[in-house]
């Protein structure tokens, strides 16, 4: 199984680095490593940043009595680990079984994201100890905590629009809620769709299946809109989606139907994320046959949304140091123009080898065999 899926990415690889356009949005800085060792291939981490410190949580690695975290504090380059106890019976099945959707802190208070349960947790120390539960109606997909003190949870749905919610953590209620359109509902089942993100003012959403990015207040006012008409999009067609689900209801059959009309045809936003005073869209396209997964950057010049570079690649293989060189399919954060990823990280490094085809050998070699070590990778944008 570990064979079938490495195969796959060095496919993806293949088609992320097939062609250079206008320059690299990323360069490679460093690599830290923990003294945690993980599945190469299943990496099940959920990531937060919280001031200067990246924490992550492995689902595949809670115990019976606590979940543990792991923090990296980026201004002093080192790891640490906290742990958050259970002590409630009742909650145990949820929190050992169920994954960990998202988790933010505020003050001395964790809060974790299961399902459709927020639970609470009160600092101790140098641990956390369970203090309550908070039900839900709906089960959110993220949660992001605003600079206003409430928390934004993020619903995407691949049958309908997707929703947002104002949420209170202090009050433990919903204040106010948004639908948000998605013609293309179906494209929130091919990961990544990080389709929403946030800044200290302003909630940033794209429908994905054109390039459309709009922009809400804390109030979930519309206050503006990104429209941009690029050349060669192939937007997805609304009917294509139709005939499937006249055919099936079964998610695993509609992926199986759509899954190269998404991956290998149509044109669709994929990521957006916000860093310092510029929002970076990350899309699929098809171009001269190629797949390509791109980066344009926009900046907000005196009210107008100006695009400063377009059709940027990843960053350069060749200057890669570790295994892990999938950045549209990472998890991480910002902090101070720079970029942040949890990932699982090998001692098998490009530079040692002659060619990419023996350290590729070299590097599936060492997957199938070894577990890897829970790293943070560093790098700048460009």
């Amino acid at each position: 199984m570990k064979q079938i899926f490495f195969a796959i990415l060095i496919t993806i690889s293949n088609i992320l680095y097939s062609q250079n356009n206008s320059g690299n949005i990323f360069k490679y800085d460093t690599s830290f490593f923990s003294n945690n060792k993980i599945d190469c291939i299943r990496n099940d981490n959920v990531i937060s940043l919280h001031n200067d410190t990246i924490f992550s949580i492995d689902n595949s690695q809670k115990t019976n009595d606590y979940i543990n975290i792991l923090g990296f504090s980026i201004n002093n380059n080192s790891f640490f680990e906290l742990k958050a106890y259970f002590y409630n019976d009742d909650y145990l099945k949820d929190l050992k079984f169920t994954p960990i959707v998202d988790f933010w802190f505020k003050n001395d208070t964790l809060y974790l994201l299961l399902f459709k349960s927020i639970y609470k947790f009160g600092r101790n120390n140098d641990s956390y100890n369970l203090i309550s539960k908070i039900e839900l109606d709906f089960s959110p997909n993220r949660a992001m905590l605003l600079s206003n003190g409430n928390v934004l949870l993020y619903k995407s749905n691949f049958k309908s629009d997707n929703n947002m919610y104002m949420f209170d953590c202090e009050n433990n209620k919903v204040l106010y809620n948004k639908e948000l359109q998605s013609p293309i509902p179906i494209l929130s089942i091919f990961q990544p769709r990080d389709i929403l993100c946030t800044d200290n003012y302003h909630i940033y959403y794209s429908p994905a299946n054109e390039y459309i990015i709009n922009i809400y207040d804390y109030n979930f006012n519309l206050v503006d809109s990104i429209v941009y008409s690029k050349k060669k999009w192939q937007s997805f067609p609304i009917n294509r989606v139709k005939n499937v689900l006249e055919k099936t209801k079964m998610q695993v059959d509609i992926i199986e139907a759509l899954s190269d009309d998404v991956r290998d045809k149509y044109s669709s936003i994929m990521r957006l994320f916000i860093l310092d005073d510029k929002l970076i869209v990350m899309y699929f396209m098809k171009e001269d046959g190629k797949n390509l997964y791109l980066y344009d950057v926009w900046k907000n010049i005196k009210g107008n949304w100006k695009l400063i570079l377009e059709g940027i690649n990843d960053y350069d293989k060749q200057n890669l140091k570790t295994k892990d060189r999938f950045i549209p399919f990472s998890k991480f954060v910002f902090y101070k123009g720079c970029i942040y990823r949890f990932s699982s990280l090998t001692p098998i490094f490009r530079d040692n080898f002659k060619s990419e085809k023996e350290y590729i050998k070299a590097y599936e070699n060492y997957q199938i065999e070894n577990d890897c070590l829970l790293g943070i990778e560093k790098l700048w944008i460009k």
